[in-house]
């Protein structure tokens, strides 16, 4: 790899939107080259890549924007790694010769790691927030190697798994590999797309059938009307039903419930109303009819053809035409969340929304604050607070069950923290954050005060385009 990228300027860098990875795309001696750091699980490598990836594959937002201008137009001096262990780092100088970032990359663990860190080595951006108890690695905190054994024997180079030249043969096979698992994700979903279409279809078709069949009772409804105006001068009061010949075969006899209730002229009139909106419905039922059976050939044919696909342009087919019929719905904004619309009614929070969708809640005083932190947070939900001993206002980031804050709700989130505090403007500064079920208040301490538990601390770095994006949404903000 060091010959292949000997001397690279980077042009251009993107993240996926549904995976931790990074593309570095490169202009080398060889040509345009895209360098690609997938860092974790099974999938886990660092290599060249000849795949193309479509515009919606890729993240937005103001991280990735700050990533591209640190890299674009740096040069590849050196990569380094550690004989044995699956670590590297990239060094990049700018046009005078000096270091300007490093990308460092862990390629262990289930999800794996990699870093952007400015020249003195804090991070700039990661993959994702990683705190344990050896290291704490978030944005504006100094990168720290994960710790080694002691007294471990330094480990040997692995035997080469791939043929040369490796860099395009690791590519092939892991490219191949993630393009499958991606068709199968996709193809499942419109699987299940497919099967609610035609579970819903068959529900439609049966009630239209049973309103077909309910359509033939209308001779009977007018027989028992007419019956009931010839024969119910007899009727007693207390009568619960009425016997009379059929007129086309007197031996035979047709029985007719009464309601003493009601007179016996109300009831046929009541009846030939029945038979008129049955008769009315023959022709409109039939035609709904046919219409919802003639469906099901179209759905037959499209699950014929998702079962065939091959590779993804024939899925993406089956996909365009799903959401054609209406079957694969639109991407939509995440719907209001009732509960939290309960739990905050009256309440003069102020509210935003992160990149990601999520609400994010911040109390106006004291008295708001203690509302917010102890009535209205969830324990799921993630709870900040300015840190460095300066006084601010509560933030809540509001999550569904069972879903985790991504790092740009976080930066989000905190950076409201920083913005409705006494360190309003500072270029760096800390904020610390929990779980909301770790935070209590102990008797006696007054109004806006609590003690969190479990906190850990996440740098903020003042960005003028993410504040005024969450600003924007409430002009009062």
């Amino acid at each position: 790899m060091r010959e292949t990228l000997r001397r690279a300027v980077i042009v251009d860098a993107c993240k996926l939107a549904l995976r931790d990875d990074l593309l570095i795309y490169l202009e080398t001696e060889a040509g345009k080259q895209a360098l690609h750091i997938a860092p974790g699980g099974r999938r886990a490598r660092v290599c060249t890549t000849k795949r193309r990836f479509r515009r919606a594959d890729f993240a937005t937002g103001p991280r990735l924007d700050e990533l591209r201008r640190r890299l674009t137009g740096t040069t590849l001096a050196a990569i380094e790694q550690a004989a044995g262990e699956r670590c590297c780092a990239f060094h990049w100088t700018g046009t005078d010769g000096a270091r300007a970032v490093t990308v460092t990359v862990e390629l262990f663990g289930p999800r794996g790691l990699w870093c952007l860190l400015d020249p003195e080595g804090r991070i700039v951006e990661l993959s994702r927030l990683a705190t344990t108890r050896h290291r704490d690695l978030s944005p504006g905190h100094p990168y720290r190697p994960p710790p080694t054994a002691t007294n471990a024997p330094a480990r040997a180079e692995p035997t080469p798994r791939f043929a040369a030249p490796s860099l395009a043969e690791i590519d092939r096979i892991f490219t191949a590999a993630d393009l499958a698992e991606e068709a199968g994700a996709e193809q499942a979903r419109l699987e299940r797309a497919l099967a609610k279409a035609e579970r819903k279809l068959g529900h439609r078709i049966d009630g239209l059938q049973r309103q077909s069949d309910s359509a033939r009772e209308a001779p009977a409804a007018r027989l028992r009307a007419d019956l009931l105006l010839a024969y119910g001068f007899g009727v007693t009061k207390k009568q619960s039903e009425l016997i009379a010949p059929h007129p086309e075969d007197p031996e035979v006899e047709v029985r007719i419930p009464l309601d003493p209730a009601r007179s016996v002229q109300a009831q046929a009139e009541a009846l030939y109303r029945r038979a008129r909106k049955l008769e009315d419905s023959v022709a409109v039922t039939a035609e709904r009819l046919a219409a919802a059976q003639a469906e099901r050939e179209p759905l037959t044919e499209l699950r014929r053809q998702l079962e065939a696909a091959t590779n993804e342009d024939e899925v993406a087919a089956v996909a365009a035409a799903l959401q054609a019929r209406g079957v694969l719905p639109r991407e939509r904004p995440a719907p209001a969340d009732p509960k939290l619309a309960k739990a905050t009614k009256g309440e003069g929070f102020r509210r935003y929304t992160s990149a990601e969708g999520y609400p994010i809640l911040v109390g106006r005083n004291n008295q708001e604050n203690d509302r917010l932190s102890l009535r209205v947070a969830r324990g799921n939900d993630v709870w900040l607070h300015i840190g460095r001993g300066h006084a601010g206002s509560h933030v809540v980031v509001r999550l569904p069950r069972g879903k985790t804050a991504s790092l740009e709700t976080m930066l989000d989130a905190a950076t409201l923290a920083v913005h409705f505090s006494k360190a309003r403007g500072a270029p760096h500064t800390d904020v610390i954050y929990t779980a909301a079920k770790f935070v209590r208040k102990p008797k006696g301490l007054p109004a806006g005060a609590v003690v969190p538990g479990q906190t850990k601390t996440i740098a903020v770095r003042f960005e003028e385009a993410r504040l005024r994006r969450l600003l924007d949404q409430q002009p009062d903000g």
